[in-house]
């Protein structure tokens, strides 16, 4: 089932939100892919192209935080880490056979972004902003 995003998802700041929704689009393409059964070189290749994009994305938003003196810039980090070695995890799985495309795999994807966007990205988005 693909994400819709959602207005409460937005954490109110342009550029980091039009990230997440390119992550969200990527989650879904992954998805669509999955539910057309194209063939695993299609899937793994936005597999990538979704785990490039999120290195991407943490690296830019560690930029953001660092540039207005975030105070848990460090924890914030340290749970990019963590998300990123799953997903990297995920996508050695994949290339070895392992795991295929399914179901528990989007989900687990789906409900990363949105956690890590509601919980995470949110406070630190808030005293950004003077909330």
């Amino acid at each position: 089932m693909p994400v819709v995003w959602k207005p409460e998802y937005e954490v109110g700041i342009e550029s980091v939100d039009e990230q997440h929704k390119h992550l969200v689009s990527l989650i879904n393409k992954l998805e669509e892919a999955k539910a057309h059964e194209n063939e695993n070189e299609v899937i793994h290749d936005i597999f990538y192209e979704l785990v490039d994009y999120t290195k991407y994305h943490f690296s830019e938003e560690e930029k953001f935080l660092k540039s207005f003196e975030y105070e848990n810039l460090m924890v914030h980090k340290a749970q990019h880490k963590v998300l990123v070695k799953q997903i990297v995890d995920i996508l050695n799985g994949l290339k070895k056979g392992e795991y295929e495309v399914g179901e528990k795999l989007t989900l687990m994807l789906q409900n990363w972004l949105i956690k890590h966007v509601l919980k995470h990205d949110k406070i630190y988005a808030n005293k950004y902003l003077g909330n």
